[in-house]
């Protein structure tokens, strides 16, 4: 492990730094030196004016600082799993690494902890780009009132999955008391999920423009936009957006942070305690971020394909969007395609589409010598389903009833090739590495789903499923509960 000398720890650190900036302090110091190591630690806490031990703890709870450095880690997301399976790669001959969200050119590569190196075959047969052209960045709004109305025509909901009412969202932290936040969570660490990388990487002005609109309408004059540390390859251009749309926007201004690393991080209040420079464990609700958020402050916090839509909204119209939609929710989406298909990438389809025709119009069908077989509606923490289910349209309502929901968008694609017991025993593995550690249902249930799994041992799935999803605190137990019961339902007990 790469060490840190005094002199280079104190010349990457400010003097004095506030305790919110302990996050971004420790990026600095690996990008430079490779690791934090023992000196480091205590020239962190000398600036920041805490103790070690604190500093330690947030250190070790998060992946990016506490996990060995290596020239060269390989993804072991589902994708990149199918390639290893195609014998491009050995994954056993390298270290390895949670999904990197580049399913769509798997397999794809790490190198010394910054750098994303796609191996993959660069064509369209191999790889889709969306071929929805996007609205312009609407001008500065100044009618808030129909900012909202329009919003709420929409019916738009959070893309990351809950589906909440984006206006009402708005007007719960517009009407808080006090200075208020909105942040921008570009944290995607679902695995097969990549569409919020592709947006900010195509359609950086409109996410950051949705995002302008939502601060100006619920008061907040600072928007913090805190992406994935693996992705950070992505912040000069976001950086160059925001400046080119400063003098539209002047009374609004950006804060730029990076995640942890780990799958957790993503979660609302995981983020806040990132944000705060705190040790990254979720919080149980209420109370909610819209109450009581970043530095109990209310606080708007957004996915990026959100953001995104909310400017096509008002750039199109609520009754455009509404006039989208194959069932009962209307309105598009971005799908994350991977897995065996012809055409991975992310694809702009109807809310509600089937699998079948996800696969068949956008993702140019089956690939060659590949038959359907099962599919994640929603990344690992959506469910596992079998074939049978495809013409099920792509919503939550539609998918409950099976136990899966689509989440966000990201759909992963199995054929005959493809183990469903082993694609569960490594997804709850994931789940297992990434748990937080801090209840018991999580911490424990992952791990003893994981041994089932691995001895093929079924008679507790259900039980062990039932645990994650009642007593986990936060997303990462409920969704790996949600995998385990699926799996047990349909490919064990093949229920309906």
């Amino acid at each position: 492990m790469l060490t840190v000398t005094p002199p280079a720890a104190a010349d990457l650190i400010g003097r004095r730094e506030p305790r919110h900036r302990l996050i971004e302090t420790m990026h600095r110091i690996v990008d430079s030196c490779g690791a934090l190591d023992r000196t480091a630690l205590a020239q962190i806490a000398l600036d920041h004016g805490l103790k070690i031990a604190e500093v330690y703890e947030v250190a070790s709870s998060y992946k990016r600082f506490a996990e060995s450095t290596a020239e060269l880690r390989l993804c072991n997301g589902p994708a990149c799993r199918m390639a290893q399976a195609e014998g491009l790669v050995d994954l056993d001959e390298v270290e390895s690494t949670a999904c990197l969200g580049g399913c769509d050119q798997a397999p794809v590569a790490m190198v010394n902890g910054q750098r994303r190196v796609r191996f993959a075959r660069q064509s369209d047969h191999h790889r889709a780009a969306s071929s929805y052209a996007a609205a312009e960045p609407i001008a500065p709004v100044s009618d808030l009132p129909s900012v909202l109305a329009t919003l709420d025509e929409s019916a738009l909901g959070g893309m990351g999955g809950a589906r909440f009412p984006v206006s009402h969202k708005w007007g719960l932290v517009a009407a808080g008391k006090g200075p208020r936040h909105v942040v921008v969570n570009a944290d995607e660490s679902e695995p097969g999920s990549f569409k919020d990388r592709h947006l900010l990487d195509t359609s950086p002005a409109q996410v950051l423009t949705g995002a302008l609109v939502a601060a100006r309408v619920v008061g907040a004059e600072v928007i913090h936009v805190y992406l994935r540390s693996h992705h950070h390859e992505l912040m000069p251009r976001l950086q160059a957006t925001a400046e080119a749309l400063a003098s539209a926007w002047p009374d609004i201004s950006f804060e730029w942070r990076r995640s942890g690393g780990s799958y957790i991080c993503g979660e609302e209040t995981t983020l806040i305690e990132c944000l705060e420079g705190r040790a990254g464990r979720p919080k149980h609700k209420p109370p909610f971020p819209a109450q009581s958020g970043l530095f109990g402050r209310p606080t708007l916090i957004h996915n990026v394909e959100t953001y995104f839509w909310v400017n096509e909204i008002l750039a199109r119209g609520a009754a455009w969007f509404c006039s989208h939609g194959a069932g009962v929710v209307r309105g598009l989406r971005h799908y994350s395609l991977s897995g065996r298909v012809r055409r991975p990438g992310v694809h702009v389809a109807p809310y509600g589409i089937s699998l079948t025709d996800l696969i068949d119009s956008y993702g140019g069908g089956m690939a060659e010598g590949h038959e359907l077989a099962a599919f994640c509606p929603g990344g690992a923490s959506g469910g596992i389903l079998p074939a049978s289910l495809a013409a099920l349209p792509l919503d939550d309502a539609a998918l409950g009833a099976h136990g899966a929901v689509v989440g966000a968008g990201a759909v992963i694609v199995f054929s005959q090739a493809d183990d469903p017991a082993a694609i569960v025993r490594d997804l709850m593995a994931f789940f297992a590495e990434e748990s937080c550690g801090q209840c018991a249902p999580c911490r424990l249930g992952t791990s003893a789903a994981v041994e089932a799994l691995r001895a093929g041992v079924a008679d507790d799935h259900a039980a062990v499923a039932d645990v994650l999803m009642q007593g986990s605190i936060c997303g990462l137990g409920q969704g790996a509960g949600r995998l385990l019961s699926s799996f047990d339902r349909h490919f064990l007990r093949a229920e309906p």
